[in-house]
């Protein structure tokens, strides 16, 4: 299931990528966020078709954009029992659908509600962004929301399974999920909008109240990193902390130390952001640590206004 916005040419090397499968998948749907040339579908549709692949194609209404909203529009058009989520900047690697198949199949007792990927990241831009990349995850955004997360072990087949490793969280362009699962718990938040800045996480919370998330290790998806494609950095910055602080606001009440985590992890980023003004691209971090601040604020901002029910929208 791909999820795509006015990017043909990856958009290609992720279809091309999964007619390359040493397994093929039953079905490819594409959920359009944007405005895709009908030409482009028709030559994929048939390419598709000769391998023996349904294209299923949705091009969405302009007052339903965002990557919520495509993922379950997506999940509810498959008639897949899992759904493969993959980035239109992404490609699988060969092994990849075969290795989640077997994993699936091999899990009888449905221990696993959903599994993901490595991502492999081609070259950053720059020694800069790679650097900021590494700040980011020592800045340990996500690291307290284990908290919400129960503690459980791999049993049974799954347990001996060398390409299997137990995770918290998995990552959007390359998790697999049940589509029982997804019915269960009423797919994606779609309160997280745009760009949907840890939704993966989000979902993984409830995910994991129903069962295990594992990392498949013996694959993974390759994505391309594209400058140009990246979102506005103010409207970047509000998601991050907007939605960050509406996720752990989410899980019920909260105490002051998990409070004071949060403060900390925050305070991290715009610290992390600060000190990278100098290395880079100034104008944008500072953008960045405009929106960081802003998205606080709409936060603290929503939960006066509607009597404690947050929301990022």
């Amino acid at each position: 299931m791909i999820c795509t916005y006015n990017r043909p040419e990856r958009l290609a090397g992720a279809l091309e990528s999964c007619l390359k499968q040493l397994t093929l998948p039953r079905e490819i749907v594409i959920v359009d966020d944007g405005e895709l040339d009908p030409d482009f579908i028709t030559q994929w549709k048939t390419r598709t078709a000769e391998k023996g692949v349904e294209l299923v194609y949705f091009n969405k209404p302009a007052d339903r954009r965002g990557l919520t909203i495509s993922r379950n529009i997506g999940w509810r058009l498959s008639k897949g029992r899992i759904i493969q989520y993959l980035d239109d900047d992404a490609e699988l690697l060969p092994n990849a659908l075969d290795q989640v198949i077997k994993v699936f199949e091999a899990d009888t007792t449905k221990q696993l509600t959903g599994v993901d990927l490595p991502i492999i990241e081609q070259a950053r831009e720059n020694r800069g962004r790679r650097i900021i990349d590494t700040c980011y995850r020592l800045a340990g955004l996500w690291a307290g929301g284990r908290r919400f997360i129960p503690y459980t072990r791999l049993t049974g087949k799954l347990a001996s399974m060398n390409q299997l490793e137990k995770i918290r969280f998995m990552q959007g362009g390359s998790m697999a999920i049940r589509r029982e699962c997804l019915d269960q718990i009423g797919g994606f938040d779609e309160t997280l909008t745009g760009s949907a800045m840890g939704e993966d996480k989000e979902i993984s919370i409830r995910l994991s109240k129903n069962g295990i998330l594992a990392r498949i290790t013996q694959t993974g998806v390759i994505h391309h990193t594209d400058p140009a494609a990246r979102p506005d950095a103010k409207r970047l910055g509000i998601e991050t902390s907007c939605n960050y602080l509406y996720i752990n606001n989410k899980q019920g009440p909260l105490g002051v130390g998990e409070w004071l985590l949060i403060g900390y992890n925050l305070a991290m980023l715009l610290t992390t952001e600060v000190l990278f003004i100098f290395l880079g691209d100034r104008r944008r971090h500072l953008d960045q640590i405009k929106g960081l601040l802003l998205g606080v604020w709409k936060f603290a901002e929503s939960i006066w206004r509607n009597n404690k029910q947050a929301s990022c929208s």
